[in-house]
């Protein structure tokens, strides 16, 4: 059973200057942690192309807390080491949370329409991954992590429900994803409200983009379209619900804040209470805005709440 934790905004130390230098083999001087620092894993084969992600371990001895990272990039890209994923993995390390920075399937001439649940199964086969390999690598179990913005806000929301959770990763990877909790970046979460959303706001997007609708299968116009219902969260929140944490800016214009706003009672109405921090200026894109006090504030209750969510 996971509990939820609601905290108030406030500061972080970074414990940057209490990281040691490590040595050539990647151990810290004096660790009993003999796992590499950094690695490049191999964690899913989609058909013969694999799918990679990269795992960064704190200074120490473990066993640490983990991040699966998830990139955003309109389900058409996903950089693992673009600005704000080293941001973000660089801030987690700092504060002795490790990170397993991921790609995963994205939107192609060639992918399949719906791309959905590809990606999603993707993100979960990750987090499997890391629970498997978890003791060899210092990490501890039970607390694995998903976090992501944008696009990966979607993915790391509907895998931590359970929408991906099928046995395509390997014979252990079968049952509910393990994760402590999620942390949702302004993901578009409701399909069949984004259109709508958007056209209330001033985006200038009409409905849903090429790549989102290759990823759904559908434009979405019609709510009530199995396709759009299927990938959206409210379809997947249960009693088994992990804890969330959800952040999104008021100002906003490329996924409405309502689609956060309508997040949290969907997944309160079956499971524990989510966690909702909306700041008020920050454009799309704001996850990593770590100069800006709105941005800051956010981030640091993000990692007090890693650690008060941890089992």
């Amino acid at each position: 059973m996971f509990f939820m934790v609601i905290l108030s905004a406030c500061h972080v130390e970074d414990k940057t200057s209490d990281i040691e230098s490590p040595t050539e083999s990647g151990e810290t001087e004096g660790s009993t942690c003999t796992a590499a620092r950094s690695q490049s894993i191999i964690y899913r084969d989609v058909e013969g192309v694999g799918l990679t992600g990269t795992l960064s371990l704190p200074a120490g001895d473990g066993p640490f807390p983990a991040v699966v990272l998830v990139p955003g990039g309109g389900f058409a890209k996903a950089d693992p080491e673009n600005p704000g994923m080293t941001a973000w993995t660089q801030h987690l390390l700092n504060n002795d949370v490790a990170v397993f920075a991921i790609t995963y399937e994205v939107v192609t001439d060639v992918s399949p329409v719906p791309l959905y649940p590809g990606p999603v199964i993707d993100v979960t086969c990750a987090a499997h991954f890391i629970y498997n390999n978890s003791q060899k690598n210092c990490i501890s179990p039970e607390q694995i992590f998903l976090m992501g913005e944008s696009a990966g806000g979607n993915l790391v929301t509907l895998a931590g429900l359970g929408a991906g959770a099928v046995d395509d990763c390997a014979s252990e990877a079968a049952g509910p994803i393990p994760v402590a909790g999620v942390i949702d970046y302004y993901g578009p979460v409701n399909w069949t409200t984004l259109a709508g959303d958007r056209e209330r706001g001033d985006s200038g997007i009409v409905g849903l983009i090429q790549p989102e609708q290759h990823y759904t299968g559908s434009d979405c116009l019609d709510p009530t379209d199995p396709l759009c219902i299927q990938a959206s969260a409210f379809t997947w929140s249960s009693p088994d619900n992990p804890p969330f944490f959800i952040a999104h800016s008021k100002a906003d214009q490329v996924i409405p804040v309502a689609q956060s706003i309508d997040l949290e009672p969907a997944l309160h109405a079956a499971g524990p209470a989510p966690t909702l921090r909306t700041v008020d200026t920050l454009p799309h894109g704001w996850w990593a805005a770590f100069s800006s006090p709105e941005g800051a504030a956010v981030r640091d209750e993000v990692l007090l709440w890693i650690r008060s969510s941890s089992p």
